[in-house]
């Protein structure tokens, strides 16, 4: 992370505090831990699923124990995007949103040590499905908040639908869907379980959810011209 000189990043320190909202510190401090050599040497040791753990128990203690929050500060701190395009129909590319304050060598490196073998069948290579944990983390936070896996599996198919239909280069995965479901079921595993890790759901999961999931052509609750609810 690039420091203020002198005086200044005393300044700016004690002034965080009091302009920006600790959530969003937090996603902050996490992503400093994600490009930390402590994190590195975490990952090494126990692997990438460990390593998804230890964002976790690092977003928790940073969220001062409110496992809601740290999910969502997880999902904030593993997003494998800089900044999303959407397009219209007929228009093409036209709005282009930030998604991160980082400057570009810090987004970079933080991407670059990412979890990436999430699964038996992760694609091989330094990239494999890194792009994987925003689903995982988003999926269980809005799981968790809303203490229903149906509300979070519509979210999810609602995104991935619009991410097909609107987004530059986005494309439908159903490879993002089983993440979602192995995020739901992490969520729901923590408000029975505050010890719950997300290696669980990734690890076991599989054993009972679908390794694949449908991907539908129109948005979540639409009907199809089958009469057929997708």
């Amino acid at each position: 992370m690039r420091e203020l000189p002198g005086p200044f990043a005393e300044l700016a320190s004690a002034l965080s505090v009091i302009l920006i909202p600790k959530i969003f510190a937090d996603v902050t401090s996490l992503r400093d831990y994600i490009r930390s050599e402590e994190f590195a040497a975490v990952r090494l040791e126990h692997g990438d699923l460990g390593a998804v753990d230890a964002i976790f128990e690092e977003a928790t203690r940073l969220c001062w124990g409110n496992r809601g929050e740290a999910l969502y500060a997880a999902a904030m701190a593993t997003m494998d995007h800089r900044r999303v395009g959407v397009r219209l129909p007929a228009l093409g590319p036209l709005l282009w949103f930030p998604l991160t304050s980082e400057f570009e060598d810090e987004y970079n490196e933080r991407v670059a040590r990412l979890p990436a073998a999430l699964y038996p069948d992760s694609p091989p290579g330094p990239g494999g499905d890194r792009d994987k944990l925003q689903h995982f983390f988003g999926s269980a936070f809005l799981a968790f908040v809303s203490g229903s896996v149906e509300t979070a599996d519509e979210a999810g198919r609602f995104v991935e639908w619009g991410e097909g239909a609107f987004i530059v280069e986005g494309l439908s995965d159903d490879r993002d869907l089983r993440a979602d479901r192995h995020g739901q079921d992490f969520g729901m595993r923590l408000l029975s379980d505050p010890r719950a890790l997300p290696s669980e759901s990734l690890r076991f999961a599989l054993a009972r959810l679908p390794w694949t999931m449908p991907v539908h052509d129109g948005p979540p609750g639409v009907t199809n011209p089958e009469g057929e609810q997708p």
